[in-house]
Protein backbone atom coordinates (compact mmCIF):
# COMPACT_ATOMS: atom_id res chain seq x y z
CA UNK A 1 0.00 0.00 0.00
CA UNK A 2 1.47 3.35 -1.01
CA UNK A 3 1.67 6.41 1.22
CA UNK A 4 -0.87 8.22 -0.98
CA UNK A 5 -3.36 5.35 -0.69
CA UNK A 6 -2.96 5.22 3.11
CA UNK A 7 -3.53 8.96 3.48
CA UNK A 8 -6.59 8.76 1.23
CA UNK A 9 -8.09 5.94 3.31
CA UNK A 10 -7.40 7.85 6.53
CA UNK A 11 -9.09 10.99 5.18
CA UNK A 12 -12.13 9.00 4.02
CA UNK A 13 -12.45 7.35 7.44
CA UNK A 14 -12.06 10.68 9.26
CA UNK A 15 -14.61 12.39 7.05
CA UNK A 16 -17.12 9.57 7.51
CA UNK A 17 -16.60 9.65 11.27
CA UNK A 18 -16.98 13.46 11.29
CA UNK A 19 -20.33 13.18 9.52
CA UNK A 20 -21.55 10.55 11.99
CA UNK A 21 -20.38 12.47 15.07
CA UNK A 22 -21.61 15.88 13.88
CA UNK A 23 -25.04 14.60 12.84
CA UNK A 24 -25.36 12.69 16.11
CA UNK A 25 -24.41 15.69 18.25
CA UNK A 26 -26.68 18.07 16.35
CA UNK A 27 -29.41 15.42 16.21
CA UNK A 28 -29.42 14.98 20.00
CA UNK A 29 -29.48 18.74 20.57
CA UNK A 30 -32.23 19.16 17.99
CA UNK A 31 -34.19 16.22 19.43
CA UNK A 32 -34.09 17.70 22.93
CA UNK A 33 -35.20 21.10 21.60
CA UNK A 34 -38.07 19.63 19.56
CA UNK A 35 -39.16 17.43 22.45
CA UNK A 36 -39.12 20.37 24.84
CA UNK A 37 -41.27 22.42 22.47
CA UNK A 38 -43.65 19.50 22.19
CA UNK A 39 -44.02 19.38 25.96
CA UNK A 40 -44.88 23.05 26.05
CA UNK A 41 -47.49 22.78 23.31
CA UNK A 42 -49.18 19.61 24.61
CA UNK A 43 -49.27 20.75 28.26
CA UNK A 44 -47.52 17.55 29.44
CA UNK A 45 -44.73 19.43 31.18
CA UNK A 46 -46.09 18.77 34.66
CA UNK A 47 -46.18 15.02 34.18
CA UNK A 48 -42.76 15.06 32.54
CA UNK A 49 -41.23 17.02 35.43
CA UNK A 50 -42.52 14.44 37.88
CA UNK A 51 -40.61 11.72 35.97
CA UNK A 52 -37.22 13.24 35.13
CA UNK A 53 -34.50 14.45 37.53
CA UNK A 54 -33.23 17.39 35.46
CA UNK A 55 -34.35 19.41 32.44
CA UNK A 56 -32.01 21.71 30.45
CA UNK A 57 -32.72 25.35 29.87
CA UNK A 58 -32.30 27.21 26.58
CA UNK A 59 -32.46 24.10 24.41
CA UNK A 60 -32.54 26.13 21.20
CA UNK A 61 -29.41 28.02 22.23
CA UNK A 62 -27.76 24.68 22.96
CA UNK A 63 -28.64 23.53 19.44
CA UNK A 64 -27.12 26.65 17.91
CA UNK A 65 -23.94 26.34 19.99
CA UNK A 66 -23.53 22.64 19.19
CA UNK A 67 -24.01 23.37 15.49
CA UNK A 68 -21.44 26.17 15.58
CA UNK A 69 -18.89 24.04 17.42
CA UNK A 70 -19.38 21.14 15.04
CA UNK A 71 -18.85 23.40 12.04
CA UNK A 72 -15.71 24.80 13.67
CA UNK A 73 -14.39 21.26 14.07
CA UNK A 74 -15.02 20.71 10.37
CA UNK A 75 -13.07 23.85 9.45
CA UNK A 76 -10.04 22.80 11.48
CA UNK A 77 -10.23 19.36 9.90
CA UNK A 78 -10.27 20.87 6.40
CA UNK A 79 -7.39 23.15 7.36
CA UNK A 80 -5.27 20.16 8.36
CA UNK A 81 -6.29 18.07 5.36
CA UNK A 82 -5.72 20.54 2.53
CA UNK A 83 -2.82 22.63 3.84
CA UNK A 84 0.07 20.33 2.92
CA UNK A 85 2.70 22.86 3.98
CA UNK A 86 1.33 23.27 7.52
CA UNK A 87 3.95 22.87 10.24
CA UNK A 88 3.73 20.23 12.95
CA UNK A 89 3.31 22.76 15.82
CA UNK A 90 0.30 24.33 14.06
CA UNK A 91 -1.23 20.88 13.59
CA UNK A 92 -0.80 20.16 17.29
CA UNK A 93 -2.36 23.51 18.16
CA UNK A 94 -5.45 22.79 16.04
CA UNK A 95 -5.76 19.33 17.63
CA UNK A 96 -5.66 20.84 21.14
CA UNK A 97 -8.35 23.32 20.06
CA UNK A 98 -10.44 20.45 18.68
CA UNK A 99 -10.16 18.60 21.98
CA UNK A 100 -11.40 21.63 23.91
CA UNK A 101 -14.27 22.19 21.48
CA UNK A 102 -15.27 18.53 21.63
CA UNK A 103 -15.33 18.61 25.44
CA UNK A 104 -17.56 21.67 25.24
CA UNK A 105 -19.96 19.87 22.90
CA UNK A 106 -20.08 16.85 25.24
CA UNK A 107 -20.88 19.15 28.19
CA UNK A 108 -23.62 20.98 26.24
CA UNK A 109 -25.19 17.58 25.53
CA UNK A 110 -24.94 16.67 29.24
CA UNK A 111 -22.65 13.74 28.38
CA UNK A 112 -25.45 11.96 26.52
CA UNK A 113 -23.05 11.64 23.57
CA UNK A 114 -19.25 11.60 23.80
CA UNK A 115 -18.37 9.91 20.49
CA UNK A 116 -17.13 13.24 19.16
CA UNK A 117 -14.16 12.88 21.52
CA UNK A 118 -13.24 9.70 19.68
CA UNK A 119 -13.22 11.68 16.42
CA UNK A 120 -10.74 14.14 17.91
CA UNK A 121 -8.49 11.34 19.11
CA UNK A 122 -8.72 9.73 15.68
CA UNK A 123 -7.34 12.99 14.26
CA UNK A 124 -4.59 12.98 16.88
CA UNK A 125 -3.80 9.40 15.99
CA UNK A 126 -3.46 10.13 12.27
CA UNK A 127 -1.77 13.53 12.38
CA UNK A 128 0.38 13.33 15.49
CA UNK A 129 0.21 9.86 17.01
CA UNK A 130 2.09 7.70 14.51
CA UNK A 131 5.08 5.60 15.38
CA UNK A 132 5.73 4.90 19.05
CA UNK A 133 2.81 7.14 20.14
CA UNK A 134 0.13 5.02 18.46
CA UNK A 135 -0.84 2.87 21.43
CA UNK A 136 -0.69 5.71 24.02
CA UNK A 137 -3.03 7.83 21.88
CA UNK A 138 -5.45 4.92 21.47
CA UNK A 139 -5.36 4.31 25.22
CA UNK A 140 -5.92 7.99 26.01
CA UNK A 141 -8.86 8.14 23.61
CA UNK A 142 -10.56 5.13 25.15
CA UNK A 143 -9.93 6.43 28.67
CA UNK A 144 -11.52 9.80 27.85
CA UNK A 145 -14.47 8.00 26.28
CA UNK A 146 -15.00 5.94 29.43
CA UNK A 147 -14.58 8.85 31.85
CA UNK A 148 -17.12 10.98 29.94
CA UNK A 149 -19.73 8.21 29.83
CA UNK A 150 -23.16 9.39 30.97
CA UNK A 151 -23.64 6.59 33.49
CA UNK A 152 -20.38 7.50 35.23
CA UNK A 153 -20.79 11.28 35.17
CA UNK A 154 -24.50 11.30 36.18
CA UNK A 155 -23.74 9.75 39.58
CA UNK A 156 -22.81 13.08 41.15
CA UNK A 157 -24.11 15.54 38.55
CA UNK A 158 -27.49 16.99 37.74
CA UNK A 159 -27.81 16.22 34.05
CA UNK A 160 -30.67 15.08 31.91
CA UNK A 161 -30.98 11.64 30.36
CA UNK A 162 -31.81 11.40 26.65
CA UNK A 163 -33.77 8.24 27.42
CA UNK A 164 -36.34 10.30 29.32
CA UNK A 165 -36.99 12.39 26.22
CA UNK A 166 -37.33 9.29 24.07
CA UNK A 167 -39.95 7.93 26.44
CA UNK A 168 -42.13 10.99 25.70
CA UNK A 169 -43.03 9.34 22.41
CA UNK A 170 -45.34 6.40 21.94
CA UNK A 171 -44.18 2.84 22.33
CA UNK A 172 -44.07 2.28 18.56
CA UNK A 173 -41.54 5.04 18.01
CA UNK A 174 -39.35 4.42 21.03
CA UNK A 175 -37.52 1.34 19.61
CA UNK A 176 -36.60 3.30 16.50
CA UNK A 177 -35.40 6.30 18.48
CA UNK A 178 -33.35 4.13 20.84
CA UNK A 179 -32.00 2.22 17.84
CA UNK A 180 -30.88 5.40 16.07
CA UNK A 181 -29.31 6.84 19.22
CA UNK A 182 -27.42 3.68 20.16
CA UNK A 183 -26.57 2.93 16.54
CA UNK A 184 -24.92 6.33 16.03
CA UNK A 185 -22.92 5.87 19.23
CA UNK A 186 -21.79 2.42 18.09
CA UNK A 187 -20.86 3.75 14.63
CA UNK A 188 -18.63 6.35 16.31
CA UNK A 189 -16.81 3.57 18.16
CA UNK A 190 -16.56 1.46 14.99
CA UNK A 191 -15.07 4.34 13.01
CA UNK A 192 -12.55 5.00 15.75
CA UNK A 193 -11.56 1.34 15.78
CA UNK A 194 -11.29 1.50 11.97
CA UNK A 195 -8.90 4.46 12.22
CA UNK A 196 -6.85 2.56 14.79
CA UNK A 197 -6.67 -0.48 12.53
CA UNK A 198 -5.63 1.62 9.53
CA UNK A 199 -2.83 3.19 11.53
CA UNK A 200 -1.64 -0.17 12.86
CA UNK A 201 -1.79 -1.77 9.41
CA UNK A 202 0.07 1.14 7.81
CA UNK A 203 2.65 0.92 10.59
CA UNK A 204 3.15 -2.79 9.94
CA UNK A 205 3.45 -2.13 6.21
CA UNK A 206 5.96 0.62 6.93
CA UNK A 207 8.00 -1.82 9.00
CA UNK A 208 7.86 -4.36 6.18
CA UNK A 209 8.93 -1.72 3.65
CA UNK A 210 11.72 -0.63 5.99
CA UNK A 211 12.92 -4.21 6.38
CA UNK A 212 12.74 -4.74 2.63
CA UNK A 213 14.63 -1.53 2.03
CA UNK A 214 17.23 -2.57 4.59
CA UNK A 215 17.62 -5.91 2.82
CA UNK A 216 18.05 -4.18 -0.53
CA UNK A 217 20.50 -1.74 1.04
CA UNK A 218 22.52 -4.58 2.50
CA UNK A 219 22.58 -6.32 -0.88
CA UNK A 220 23.56 -3.09 -2.60
CA UNK A 221 26.31 -2.55 -0.04
CA UNK A 222 27.59 -6.07 -0.65
CA UNK A 223 27.53 -5.50 -4.41
CA UNK A 224 29.28 -2.17 -3.93
CA UNK A 225 31.97 -3.81 -1.84
CA UNK A 226 32.41 -6.50 -4.46
CA UNK A 227 32.56 -3.88 -7.20
CA UNK A 228 35.10 -1.94 -5.16
CA UNK A 229 37.28 -5.02 -4.87
CA UNK A 230 36.97 -5.65 -8.60
CA UNK A 231 37.82 -1.99 -9.26
CA UNK A 232 40.93 -2.27 -7.09
CA UNK A 233 41.92 -5.39 -9.02
CA UNK A 234 41.34 -3.63 -12.35
CA UNK A 235 43.32 -0.61 -11.18
CA UNK A 236 46.18 -2.88 -10.17
CA UNK A 237 46.11 -4.56 -13.57
CA UNK A 238 45.91 -1.17 -15.29
CA UNK A 239 48.90 -0.01 -13.29
CA UNK A 240 50.87 -3.05 -14.42
CA UNK A 241 49.74 -2.49 -18.01
CA UNK A 242 50.71 1.16 -17.77
CA UNK A 243 54.15 0.13 -16.53
CA UNK A 244 54.56 -2.29 -19.43
CA UNK A 245 53.30 0.32 -21.86
CA UNK A 246 55.70 2.89 -20.45
CA UNK A 247 58.61 0.47 -20.75
CA UNK A 248 57.68 -0.20 -24.36
CA UNK A 249 57.40 3.50 -25.02
CA UNK A 250 60.84 4.13 -23.55
CA UNK A 251 62.20 1.29 -25.67
CA UNK A 252 60.63 2.85 -28.77
CA UNK A 253 62.05 6.26 -27.95
CA UNK A 254 65.57 4.91 -27.41
CA UNK A 255 65.32 2.71 -30.49
CA UNK A 256 64.16 5.58 -32.67
CA UNK A 257 66.79 7.99 -31.39
CA UNK A 258 69.70 5.55 -31.32
CA UNK A 259 68.66 3.86 -34.56
CA UNK A 260 68.51 7.10 -36.46
CA UNK A 261 71.81 8.39 -35.01
CA UNK A 262 73.71 5.15 -35.48
CA UNK A 263 72.38 4.70 -39.01
CA UNK A 264 73.61 8.16 -39.90
CA UNK A 265 76.97 7.49 -38.27
CA UNK A 266 77.34 4.19 -40.11
CA UNK A 267 76.55 5.80 -43.45
CA UNK A 268 78.92 8.67 -42.70
CA UNK A 269 81.73 6.32 -41.70
CA UNK A 270 81.25 4.36 -44.92
CA UNK A 271 81.61 7.61 -46.83
CA UNK A 272 84.78 8.43 -44.89
CA UNK A 273 86.25 5.04 -45.76
CA UNK A 274 85.45 5.59 -49.41
CA UNK A 275 87.02 9.07 -49.38
CA UNK A 276 90.03 8.28 -47.17
CA UNK A 277 92.37 7.49 -50.07
CA UNK A 278 91.33 10.21 -52.47
CA UNK A 279 90.06 13.19 -50.43
CA UNK A 280 91.47 13.42 -46.89
CA UNK A 281 90.10 16.95 -46.46
CA UNK A 282 86.57 15.79 -47.22
CA UNK A 283 87.06 12.98 -44.72
CA UNK A 284 87.94 15.51 -42.05
CA UNK A 285 84.84 17.56 -42.83
CA UNK A 286 82.71 14.44 -42.80
CA UNK A 287 84.14 13.39 -39.44
CA UNK A 288 83.33 16.79 -37.98
CA UNK A 289 79.72 16.39 -39.16
CA UNK A 290 79.62 12.90 -37.66
CA UNK A 291 80.94 14.27 -34.39
CA UNK A 292 78.17 16.86 -34.26
CA UNK A 293 75.53 14.28 -35.14
CA UNK A 294 76.80 11.88 -32.48
CA UNK A 295 76.67 14.61 -29.83
CA UNK A 296 73.14 15.49 -30.87
CA UNK A 297 72.27 11.80 -30.73
CA UNK A 298 73.67 11.48 -27.22
CA UNK A 299 71.73 14.57 -26.12
CA UNK A 300 68.58 13.23 -27.76
CA UNK A 301 68.95 9.85 -26.05
CA UNK A 302 69.39 11.50 -22.68
CA UNK A 303 66.36 13.66 -23.31
CA UNK A 304 64.35 10.68 -24.53
CA UNK A 305 65.06 8.80 -21.33
CA UNK A 306 64.21 11.76 -19.10
CA UNK A 307 61.40 13.48 -21.00
CA UNK A 308 60.59 10.96 -23.74
CA UNK A 309 60.23 13.85 -26.18
CA UNK A 310 62.70 14.71 -28.98
CA UNK A 311 65.01 17.58 -28.15
CA UNK A 312 64.23 19.24 -31.47
CA UNK A 313 60.55 19.51 -30.51
CA UNK A 314 61.52 21.23 -27.29
CA UNK A 315 63.33 23.97 -29.19
CA UNK A 316 61.33 24.11 -32.42
CA UNK A 317 57.83 23.63 -33.73
CA UNK A 318 57.03 20.35 -35.46
CA UNK A 319 57.65 21.47 -39.04
CA UNK A 320 60.99 23.10 -38.16
CA UNK A 321 62.04 19.98 -36.23
CA UNK A 322 61.25 17.75 -39.24
CA UNK A 323 63.23 20.06 -41.57
CA UNK A 324 66.21 19.92 -39.21
CA UNK A 325 65.92 16.13 -39.14
CA UNK A 326 65.95 16.06 -42.94
CA UNK A 327 68.89 18.46 -43.10
CA UNK A 328 70.93 16.42 -40.61
CA UNK A 329 70.16 13.23 -42.56
CA UNK A 330 71.34 14.81 -45.81
CA UNK A 331 74.57 16.04 -44.20
CA UNK A 332 75.42 12.73 -42.57
CA UNK A 333 74.34 10.16 -45.14
CA UNK A 334 74.50 12.09 -48.39
CA UNK A 335 71.06 10.79 -49.33
CA UNK A 336 68.70 13.16 -51.11
CA UNK A 337 65.74 13.84 -48.78
CA UNK A 338 62.83 16.05 -49.87
CA UNK A 339 60.20 17.37 -47.44
CA UNK A 340 56.93 19.05 -48.37
CA UNK A 341 54.06 20.19 -46.16
CA UNK A 342 50.68 21.40 -47.43
CA UNK A 343 48.82 20.98 -44.14
CA UNK A 344 49.36 24.51 -42.90
CA UNK A 345 50.80 25.16 -39.46
CA UNK A 346 51.54 21.89 -37.66
CA UNK A 347 50.35 22.70 -34.16
CA UNK A 348 49.19 19.66 -32.18
CA UNK A 349 49.32 18.20 -28.69
CA UNK A 350 52.65 16.92 -27.46
CA UNK A 351 51.75 13.24 -27.87
CA UNK A 352 50.68 13.84 -31.47
CA UNK A 353 53.77 15.84 -32.39
CA UNK A 354 56.12 13.31 -30.78
CA UNK A 355 54.45 10.42 -32.59
CA UNK A 356 54.55 12.16 -36.01
CA UNK A 357 58.19 13.14 -35.56
CA UNK A 358 59.21 9.63 -34.49
CA UNK A 359 57.33 7.98 -37.38
CA UNK A 360 59.17 10.17 -39.91
CA UNK A 361 62.48 9.60 -38.13
CA UNK A 362 61.99 5.82 -38.07
CA UNK A 363 60.85 5.70 -41.70
CA UNK A 364 63.95 7.63 -42.87
CA UNK A 365 66.20 5.43 -40.75
CA UNK A 366 64.66 2.24 -42.19
CA UNK A 367 64.95 3.58 -45.75
CA UNK A 368 68.69 4.17 -45.35
CA UNK A 369 69.59 1.20 -43.15
CA UNK A 370 67.49 -1.55 -44.72
CA UNK A 371 66.54 -0.16 -48.12
CA UNK A 372 69.89 1.49 -48.91
CA UNK A 373 67.89 4.34 -50.43
CA UNK A 374 69.53 7.35 -52.03
CA UNK A 375 66.32 9.36 -52.43
CA UNK A 376 63.60 9.82 -49.84
CA UNK A 377 60.40 11.86 -50.13
CA UNK A 378 58.52 13.02 -47.01
CA UNK A 379 55.14 14.72 -47.43
CA UNK A 380 52.44 15.90 -45.02
CA UNK A 381 48.96 16.97 -46.14
CA UNK A 382 45.61 17.58 -44.59
CA UNK A 383 42.22 16.31 -45.75
CA UNK A 384 39.32 17.47 -43.55
CA UNK A 385 40.43 16.77 -39.96
CA UNK A 386 42.90 14.05 -40.88
CA UNK A 387 46.64 14.34 -41.30
CA UNK A 388 48.11 12.28 -44.14
CA UNK A 389 51.77 11.35 -43.81
CA UNK A 390 53.78 9.66 -46.54
CA UNK A 391 57.44 8.60 -46.57
CA UNK A 392 58.65 6.85 -49.75
CA UNK A 393 62.12 5.91 -51.00
CA UNK A 394 63.87 4.37 -54.00
CA UNK A 395 65.52 1.60 -52.04
CA UNK A 396 65.43 -2.12 -52.57
CA UNK A 397 62.16 -2.46 -50.71
CA UNK A 398 61.02 -5.76 -49.27
CA UNK A 399 61.41 -8.93 -51.26
CA UNK A 400 59.26 -11.09 -48.95
CA UNK A 401 55.79 -12.00 -50.10
CA UNK A 402 54.47 -11.05 -46.73
CA UNK A 403 55.99 -8.01 -45.08
CA UNK A 404 57.80 -9.13 -42.00
CA UNK A 405 57.42 -6.73 -39.09
CA UNK A 406 60.66 -5.48 -37.68
CA UNK A 407 61.22 -3.55 -34.47
CA UNK A 408 60.99 -0.25 -36.33
CA UNK A 409 57.85 -0.92 -38.38
CA UNK A 410 56.14 -2.38 -35.33
CA UNK A 411 56.86 0.81 -33.43
CA UNK A 412 55.47 2.87 -36.29
CA UNK A 413 52.25 0.86 -36.11
CA UNK A 414 52.04 1.23 -32.34
CA UNK A 415 52.56 4.99 -32.47
CA UNK A 416 49.92 5.49 -35.17
CA UNK A 417 47.51 3.18 -33.35
CA UNK A 418 47.93 5.21 -30.14
CA UNK A 419 46.58 8.21 -32.07
CA UNK A 420 43.64 6.15 -33.41
CA UNK A 421 45.17 6.29 -36.89
CA UNK A 422 45.95 3.75 -39.59
CA UNK A 423 49.22 2.93 -41.34
CA UNK A 424 49.98 1.00 -44.51
CA UNK A 425 53.34 -0.33 -45.78
CA UNK A 426 53.98 -0.84 -49.48
CA UNK A 427 57.03 -2.42 -51.09
CA UNK A 428 57.02 -1.66 -54.79
CA UNK A 429 59.77 0.30 -56.52
CA UNK A 430 61.22 0.96 -53.10
CA UNK A 431 59.41 1.19 -49.81
CA UNK A 432 56.49 3.46 -48.78
CA UNK A 433 54.92 4.28 -45.43
CA UNK A 434 51.46 5.89 -45.58
CA UNK A 435 49.66 6.93 -42.37
CA UNK A 436 46.34 8.64 -41.72
CA UNK A 437 45.86 10.28 -38.31
CA UNK A 438 42.73 11.99 -36.93
CA UNK A 439 44.16 15.18 -35.43
CA UNK A 440 42.97 17.58 -32.71
CA UNK A 441 44.00 20.72 -34.60
CA UNK A 442 45.20 23.45 -32.27
CA UNK A 443 46.18 27.10 -32.44
CA UNK A 444 49.12 28.46 -34.41
CA UNK A 445 52.43 29.07 -32.72
CA UNK A 446 53.18 32.61 -31.63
Amino acid sequence: MTKYTTEKQNNVMLFLMYLICSFTAMGIAGFVWVSTEKLLTTFDARAFLDVIKYIPTGTFDILLKVTAYVLLLGLTYLFRSYRTSISQPIKLLTLVADLCIAFRVVMLLDFNYNGILLWVFANVLIYAGKGRYTMPVIGAGMLCYVLTNYQLVSINSGIYDISDYIRLYNSNMQPYLFGVYNGMAILSIVCFIGCCLLIIISKEELLEETNELYTKLAAANENLQRANEELESIMEENTKMAEVKERNRIAREIHDTMGHTLTGLAAGIDACIALSDTSPELVKQQLQILSEVSRKGISDVRHSVSELRPDALERLNLEAAIRQLVEDTVKVTGAKVQFSCSAGVLKFDEDEESAIYRVIQESITNAIRHGHASEIDVSISRIDNELHLKVSDNGCGCSDIKLKEGFGTRHIQERIRMLNGTVDFKSKDGFCVEATIPIRWGEEYD
